[in-house]
């Protein structure tokens, strides 16, 4: 985990005003290889009735390779939710995006090293995750943050709480995550890790 590039930032202008996002706008932020196994439909069905329960100007982005079949139906789907959804496509600019969102969606089914997710918490956006090993092990600390696989109501509730957070709970909730990338996922941690793993190895 680079935190030389994904930390806590002031959001970007230019992303701002690409998007006419407003100071009160919160946004909804996943990023993924758009395939099945990553389920952003769960997302979506978790927002279908979110709008119902909070006045909150909401958006949700997209960002990842949206140029197959899968994201195409995923289009079909968002074009009938009561909020906005955005697909940027694939962005080498990631980073950037952390600045101007509110909460980070990862349903994903099934993960090795979720990369994103680390990068979503080492920038200060609080990140929900499927209960599933990997994003569970990053967890471990904050379980709160985890809902079960697939289940999009729970998933629903905890984007609720997470967008009644007060600016101190909300604070507190970031610089929890942020402990967690310090204490065990940075580059120079990792490197040390790789060094002890090839050192028993070879000897």
């Amino acid at each position: 985990m680079d935190t030389k590039e994904f930390f806590p930032q002031s959001p970007v202008a230019s992303l701002v005003q690409e998007f006419d996002l407003k100071p009160e706008t919160k946004v909804i932020l996943t990023v993924a290889n758009l395939v099945p196994l990553k389920g952003i439909e769960v997302l979506f069905k978790a927002l279908e009735d979110l709008k119902k329960e909070t006045s909150d100007d909401i958006r949700v982005i997209v960002v990842g390779d949206d140029t197959n079949s899968y994201a195409q139906e995923l289009k079909g789907l968002a074009k009938k939710l009561p909020v906005p959804v955005i697909f940027t496509g694939k962005r080498m600019d990631v980073s950037s995006f952390h600045t101007i969102s509110s909460i980070f969606v990862f349903p994903s089914f099934k993960e090795g090293s979720p990369v994103s997710f680390l990068e979503a918490m080492a920038s200060g956006t609080y990140a929900l995750g499927s209960d599933i090993p990997g994003i569970r092990d990053l967890l471990k600390d904050l379980p709160h943050q985890l809902f079960p696989k697939g289940d999009s109501e729970r998933l629903k509730v905890k984007i609720h709480e997470a967008l009644a957070f007060t600016k101190e709970e909300m604070n507190e909730k970031v610089n929890q995550q942020l402990e967690v990338i310090k204490n065990g996922f940075t580059i120079e941690q990792e490197v040390i890790r790789y060094e002890a793993f090839y050192r028993k190895v070879l000897s």
